[in-house]
């Protein structure tokens, strides 16, 4: 799937990110939506598949609830509207919104990390 935030791929590269820290920060946008990940997926470093493989479920969880809870989601993660637009035309909905909270999520831990360094 091709890379939907470019610019911040290489600003990732320079900051040394976890990825129990992405994990964390998923867990806990989806937490102010009502939908909870295990304990596990908080505190267990995974790989980057399995992280994948797991947001997709809830993501397909999401999708199941409802638009509403959708629209809420993508809201609290801070997806632009234009990039869920495209979102919706895309056969595979859920891998490509699965890449697009994956790297939004990933942004935000390496703003997090940028800015409390400096």
């Amino acid at each position: 799937m091709k890379d939907r935030f470019p610019y911040r791929e290489a600003a990732l590269r320079q900051v040394s990110i976890t990825p129990l820290q992405v994990q964390q920060q998923i867990a806990k946008d989806f937490a102010k939506c009502l939908f909870t990940f295990p304990d596990s997926f908080r505190e267990t470093p995974a790989a980057p598949d399995e992280i994948r493989a797991r947001l997709s479920e809830k993501i397909s969880e999401v999708l199941q609830s409802g638009e509403r809870e959708l629209l809420q989601l993508l809201y609290v993660i801070d997806i632009p509207e234009q990039h869920f637009m495209a979102a919706l035309s895309d056969k595979d909905l859920t891998g490509h919104l699965t890449e697009l909270i994956l790297q939004r999520e990933a942004y935000k831990v390496y703003l997090r990390h940028h800015f409390r360094t400096k």
